[in-house]
């Protein structure tokens, strides 16, 4: 009985992640058109609205922009550095799209009681591969970033902008590596569901 009650609260646990999974993608999805349709509506922004933006941005752990006030910038660096910036997070949000539908597919298989589905190895491979390539993207998005603004940095002084960057993020290829694994577990599992499932 005690057991039955246990896989009930697993199953309606995983109906309850299921729903965030599902609203997780539909406001990444909106992010993301939202942004395009910004990006491209940038382009149309007069000049003198960006004489004197300031920018502050905090881009995950790995990328800092602090700068205080751009009138030593030309206009068209400005607008550079915003879209390539902006331009960066579209190939993020779509790979954390990747990764939280694979979530909530292999969250709809637990709800359905069947944990240990074939598909489901293959879902969390997906899920530690996109991981892995996602944190390696990410790098090198910031890395083209730092690269297009340090033209900015020599025509300012210090006082004027901050620019960090850390380029690797091990502990996420990590966490991709760790998913793999976990995908090979459940693999074997699968193979041992089959077995049982033949022998009863």
């Amino acid at each position: 009985m005690s057991r039955k009650v246990n896989v009930d609260r697993v199953k309606k646990f995983a109906k309850a992640l299921k729903i965030m999974m599902n609203v997780m993608i539909v406001i990444m999805i909106i992010g993301l058109v939202g942004g395009i349709i910004i990006g491209g509506i940038m382009v149309f922004i007069p000049n003198s609205s960006f004489a004197h933006v300031g920018l502050q941005l905090n881009i995950g752990r790995h990328l800092n922009i602090h700068l205080r006030d751009n009138k030593l910038l030309e206009v068209a660096q400005v607008r550079t550095l915003i879209l390539a910036i902006a331009s960066s997070m579209i190939p993020i949000i779509i790979t954390t799209i990747v990764i939280v539908k694979m979530i909530r597919d292999l969250l709809i298989t637990v709800e359905g009681g069947k944990p240990f589905d074939e598909k489901n190895s293959k879902r969390l491979m997906i899920i530690g591969i996109t991981v892995i390539i996602g944190s390696l993207f990410e790098s090198l998005s910031y890395i083209i970033i730092y690269n297009l603004v340090i033209p900015m940095i020599n025509s300012l002084g210090l006082e004027n902008i901050n620019f960090t960057i850390n380029a690797l993020d091990g502990s996420t290829i990590l966490l991709g590596v760790i998913i793999i694994l976990i995908s090979g577990i459940f693999k074997y599992g699968c193979y041992l569901q089959n077995e049982y499932d033949e022998t009863v």
